[in-house]
């Protein structure tokens, strides 16, 4: 199967990188890498905690508590192994041979409402070289009108069972509704936000994670060969 990857200004978090050697090393091929342009990733950054705490303000004391284990550092704190995962990597000095890939930059195209398209000249290199496309810290609202532009749709990741929590913060909801599991699915993104079609979940006991960060940590260090699996099912 021919792979497009959309990601970020060519970086990805370090807890992904497993995740993109096991595809390099697999039967299907990375034919095309879209590489979205920066801007300002601080302020999507700060955009996304505000959202959260609106949406749920105990969020707001996950973030304080986050705070006070840091200065104070806290025995059972796991923010610092947090951050460690999140690392931003660029994938071309991680993975050199990714290089001779072909490359195309791009910027996203507000269509309506917040959603996003890609111009004519991404489309027609997707239609041509890509069976899937898949999504690597690409975080916006792709247009319904867009969704099939390839024959396997777009793919991407959801720290969280898409049967029971969709959006931000990953992770989060399961803590606070003391969940005995938490996970991540792979999934082919439709129009509405994180109820795409499963293609591949993982789970692990989160019953004893003293912290949000620890149940995030526990979600997010599952990646490893979901990817891979799920494009070898959908192939069959």
């Amino acid at each position: 199967m021919k792979i497009g990857l959309i990601i970020n200004n060519g970086v990805v978090q370090k807890y992904e990188l497993k995740e993109i050697e096991n595809l390099i090393n697999s039967s299907h091929e990375i034919s095309y890498i879209f590489i979205e342009k920066k801007k300002t990733n601080d302020k999507n950054k700060i955009t996304n905690y505000l959202c959260s705490i609106l949406n749920n303000k105990l969020f707001f004391f996950v973030i304080l508590e986050q705070k006070f284990a840091q200065i104070f550092k806290i025995k059972n704190s796991y923010l610092s192994k947090l951050k460690n995962i999140q690392q931003k990597i660029n994938i071309f000095e991680k993975f050199p041979n990714l290089s001779n890939k072909k490359i195309h930059y791009f910027e996203s195209l507000l269509i309506e409402n917040n959603q996003f398209g890609f111009n004519e000249e991404m489309l027609e290199i997707i239609n041509n070289n890509c069976d899937a496309i898949i999504l690597l810290g690409y975080n916006k609202i792709i247009h319904k009108n867009y969704l099939n532009i390839t024959n396997y749709g777009i793919l991407s990741f959801h720290t969280s069972d898409i049967n029971k929590y969709r959006g931000r913060p990953p992770g989060f909801y399961e803590f606070i509704n003391d969940e005995i599991y938490g996970g991540v699915t792979l999934q082919i993104i439709n129009s509405k936000i994180d109820m795409g079609k499963i293609v591949e979940q993982r789970k692990v006991n989160i019953e004893q994670c003293r912290s949000y960060d620890e149940t995030l940590y526990s979600m997010m260090t599952l990646k490893n060969d979901i990817l891979v699996n799920g494009l070898d099912k959908i192939e069959k």
